[in-house]
């Protein structure tokens, strides 16, 4: 048996277009019903337009709604036509709808995106037609990696204005150096990468090691330590950087400013192999030389030998052709110089034999003129 109750069959029944069609008659005779049935009196029944109204009342006029500062991550971005930006703010309970409108963003100087750790400033508002209520943002601040985000675009432009990025002040990268200076954690994939590809393209190739703390709170002041080790030994004519891939926290230390500032003061030029090509730090950026991964790095600092041998070989024997084409335009030249040399004698014979005849010609007539009587 299925049991009916008075306002299923009052809505499907008696009035099939629900409660919002009736007459304000007819919505008294309901409560009226109700009343009878349920014992529940009209007073104590809200529609869903006081209900929502009063949420309303409450959140927007409640010291706690007014004004609040939340912390949490964006997720659900969405940047509208209209310009207004909407997202939720989450952590690992719950999330909450967020809006900024387009008036408000004028106070935003980095990316919002999924993914960042804001703190928002704001406050409560409903959408009462639907009984909804989200966070009317005022400020928005990065922390945490987003933070982090905004202190490296900040630095990167002050650094950059200042000439530190430009093309013009980098060092030219010697093509046989007489040793090479690493900077990289001790015994690590990198320091070992980088071995492997200077021992196999110029195996007598000497290496300077400067063990360097690459990750962590004092890694910035023992790579510049080592950077000024390697700066003092005269032979050393190359100075490489490196070190395997890594969350973006753990390459912070490429990204310090006293860092930058030491390599773009190094006198001798400086090879960056920092994580993975889709990495680029603010030392990478400053370099003489940015090389995607430790190995590429090694490969930009020393020539391949066997290389540079065939190289020779080939200018050798490029050489050896010129000079044999060289003797025999010679022995050519020679034979024109000489033929030449023999036109002019000849020439300078005739000119003197014509002379000479015509000397011999005209004393003849003399003489004959004289000894006529």
């Amino acid at each position: 048996m299925r049991t009916y109750y008075f306002t299923d069959i009052l809505i499907k029944n008696r009035y099939p277009q629900g409660i919002s069609s009736l007459t304000m008659a007819e919505k008294i005779n309901v409560l009226q019903q109700i009343q009878e049935i349920y014992g529940i009196t009209p007073s104590e029944i809200q529609s869903v337009s006081v209900l929502s109204q009063n949420i309303k009342q409450i959140l927007t006029t409640h010291p706690h709604f007014t004004s609040v500062l939340v912390l949490g991550e964006v997720t659900n971005f969405n940047k509208a036509s209209s310009g207004h930006i909407y997202f939720d703010l989450k952590d690992e309970k719950s999330e909450i709808a967020c809006t900024l409108f387009m008036s408000m963003q004028k106070n935003v100087d980095f990316d919002l995106d999924n993914g960042l750790q804001v703190l928002v400033k704001g406050e409560i508002a409903t959408y009462e037609p639907r009984s909804r209520y989200q966070i009317n943002i005022m400020q928005i601040l990065p922390v945490g990696e987003g933070l982090s985000i905004l202190k490296f675009k900040q630095l990167k432009e002050k650094l950059a204005k200042e000439g530190l990025f430009d093309e013009s002040r980098k060092k030219r990268i010697p093509i046989l150096p007489r040793k090479i200076g690493i900077m990289t954690s001790k015994n690590s994939a990198a320091f070992k990468d980088i071995v492997n590809v200077v021992d196999s393209r110029f195996p007598k190739m000497d290496i300077v090691i400067a063990p360097v703390i690459v990750q962590g709170k004092n890694a910035s002041e023992d790579v510049i330590r080592g950077l000024n080790l390697l700066s003092k030994i005269d032979e050393v004519d190359t100075i490489i950087l490196a070190r395997g891939g890594g969350s973006a926290e753990e390459l912070m230390v490429f990204n310090d400013e006293a860092l930058v500032r030491a390599i773009s003061a190094s006198k001798k030029p400086l090879i960056t192999g920092i994580g993975h090509e889709k990495d680029t730090t603010l030392a990478d950026l400053v370099a003489d030389l940015r090389a995607s991964t430790p190995s590429t790095a090694a490969k930009a600092a020393v020539y391949d030998v066997k290389k540079l041998k065939d190289e020779l070989t080939s200018l050798e024997r490029h050489l050896e052709r010129s000079y044999k084409t060289y003797l025999a335009s010679r022995k050519v030249y020679k034979k024109d110089v000489e033929i030449k040399e023999k036109n002019r004698e000849i020439a300078k014979y005739k000119v003197i034999t014509i002379i000479l005849i015509s000397l011999i010609i005209l004393i003849s007539f003399i003489i004959i003129a004289w000894v006529s009587p």
